[in-house]
């Protein structure tokens, strides 16, 4: 039951509308555009999120360190801290399962994550030398490119909550998501690839233990002519039953398991690089240029 609460969690989109993923436009590659992302924040959240339904929207600004009011100071007051109103308006609700509870945290529940809104904080603290978002950007240069495929960063959307760059329209002819308000230029790639990455620990409920949880969702779209071609949701879970069952537990025992959250994130790098595949004929010459982030 509690595997089944997360991987509701992280499958199901929220939408009927889901973009599927043009396969044929992934093939005889020569050329990826990957757009950079954030500084992840860590958190350690109790109940049943929406992650795969809250991509590329505001609401996963929670997850990201954009510099703006979406951290856990956001949370604290003087007097009082409201945390239901603040985990349910990113992306978590409380009790059994989102799509029956109407987001009202139970009161264990709210207790838990009113412990944990500065869980980042900590966690940075005790794995200084983790790092999300560059790791996994330069595997992805590194996959691309030993594929054949010559890979390149943008940088103009790494300060900013992911969201798709350009015009994306669901199968009801509708914008999918949220669509950044500028619109940015073209690059020279075959493919532009955007992305939503979110690593957390989730408990989906207080009794529950911790698990590591990734969800990632990617965008693809013609660098040169802004054509979307669909999109693709990837995740994991580690820990369901081997995980911490209080925060004080995982709190201790975070520079262990630090780097272990980071490796079940990484995982999901090959997966991202085999979605695309290279003309057979490929052969490319790293440039450095192309890796910085």
């Amino acid at each position: 039951m509690k595997y089944l609460l997360i991987l509701l969690s992280l499958t199901l989109a929220g939408c009927a509308t889901t973009p599927p993923l043009n396969k044929t436009k992934m093939k005889n590659v020569e050329s990826v555009a990957i757009v950079s992302f954030p500084h992840l924040r860590i958190h350690a959240v109790t109940g049943v999120t929406t992650l795969a339904s809250s991509h590329f929207t505001q609401k996963q600004g929670y997850y990201f360190d954009t510099g703006e009011q979406n951290n856990a100071l956001q949370v604290r007051s003087a007097n009082s801290v409201d945390t239901t109103q603040y985990y349910q308006s990113h992306g978590v609700v409380g009790g059994v399962t989102a799509g029956i509870v109407s987001g009202i945290m139970a009161g264990a529940e709210k207790s838990a994550n009113k412990k944990a809104v500065d869980f980042h904080e900590i966690f940075k603290k005790q794995n200084p030398n983790v790092n999300f978002k560059d790791d996994f950007i330069k595997a992805l240069v590194k996959g691309f490119n030993a594929k054949g495929i010559r890979a390149s960063v943008i940088s103009d959307q790494a300060s900013n909550t992911p969201t798709l760059r350009w015009t994306a329209l669901d199968s009801k002819g509708k914008q999918y998501r949220e669509k950044l308000s500028a619109d940015l230029p073209i690059v020279d790639a075959d493919l532009l690839i955007q992305i939503s990455p979110v690593a957390l620990y989730n408990a989906p409920g207080a009794m529950n233990a911790y698990a590591k949880t990734i969800s990632i969702e990617l965008a693809f779209f013609d660098g040169r002519t802004k054509e979307f071609y669909g999109t693709k949701l990837l995740h994991d879970v580690d820990g369901i039953l081997s995980g911490y069952h209080s925060y004080k537990d995982l709190v201790k025992n975070i520079d262990t398991d630090g780097p272990l959250l980071h490796s079940l994130f990484m995982g999901l790098a090959p997966k991202v690089t085999a979605l695309v595949s290279p003309k057979k004929s490929s052969s490319i010459a790293t440039n450095k240029k192309d890796t910085k982030l």
